[in-house]
């Protein structure tokens, strides 16, 4: 019989002291994860539109960009559309970027996520496409490119 009395006996205690209470009382939430739409994984010109999705309970976003993770840093701050365009990027170059979403109780960043830029494409050329090494020491070197009457190709490591 005692367990039954004491959570009643809890509630109506919690209720006697919140009765005299005039103010509503308001709990704020950090936003939710925003999510990375595009571009993702992909060849881009030097001038892109970053896309994400609404992060509920966002008031705005700052935006980071970098061309590595070490070197992500904040290029827009207090954005209020879930877009922003950016110009100006290097030729063959990959971009990592990520999007944090802030209101008054807190800010939720999205995961990082990576594209890539088009080479300038001018003549003959050659660009490094994909490095890919294993566990042996071995690698191999993808190259992609517009060469005609080329007679060697030289790559030093």
């Amino acid at each position: 019989m005692k367990r039954i009395y004491t959570p009643l006996i809890l509630l109506i205690l919690i209720m006697v002291l919140f009765s005299g209470c005039d103010e509503p009382v308001i709990v704020e939430i950090a936003p939710s994860k925003p999510v990375l739409t595009s571009p993702i994984d992909s060849e881009q010109t030097t001038g892109v539109r970053l896309n994400w999705s609404t992060a509920l309970r966002a008031n705005s976003y700052d935006i980071y960009m970098g061309k590595t993770l070490g070197t992500i840093a904040l290029i827009a701050q207090n954005v209020s559309t879930t877009f922003y365009d950016v110009t100006g990027l290097d030729p063959s170059s990959l971009y990592y970027w990520r999007i944090i979403a802030k209101n008054n109780a807190g800010n939720t960043s999205s995961d990082s996520k990576v594209f890539s830029t088009q080479a300038l494409r001018a003549g003959n050329y050659i660009e490094i496409r994909d490095i890919a090494t294993n566990s042996d020491s071995n690698f191999s070197i993808t190259l992609f490119g517009n060469v005609s009457n080329v007679r060697a190709i030289e790559v030093v490591l």
